[in-house]
């Protein structure tokens, strides 16, 4: 799985991430995310992990749409996915969703989201 850029640390920190925007996004007394916004938050995290992966960017566009595939599946597959998606829209601002989708790094969408 590592050749193709797949690891089980991408996928433990998007649990991590996704946890901890569950609680550190919950200080906003604003509008919260919707589930369509968290799921687009979840999408582009895994955009921004395809693109931190030096191995994605020498393949041709179907390999890295299938890796893209595969990265997708493995977020939906966390164990607690459901649960952290039910977090995500009883507690992520409105103005964190904004922020962690305009993000360009993985970095800066976690301190969007903190």
């Amino acid at each position: 799985m590592r050749a193709l850029g797949l690891t089980r640390e991408a996928v433990r920190r998007l649990g991590l991430l996704v946890a901890a925007t569950a609680w550190g996004a919950s200080c906003d007394a604003g509008r919260r995310a919707s589930r369509a916004q968290c799921e687009r938050l979840r999408d582009r995290y895994v955009d921004l992990e395809l693109s931190s992966q030096p191995t994605a960017r020498t393949m041709r566009p179907e390999e890295r749409a299938a890796l893209r595939g595969r990265l997708a599946l493995e977020a939906l597959s966390v164990e607690d996915a459901g649960r952290i998606g039910r977090r995500c829209e009883e507690r992520v601002s409105e103005a964190a969703y904004k922020c962690a989708v305009a993000a360009s790094t993985l970095t800066a969408w976690q301190r969007c989201l903190d």
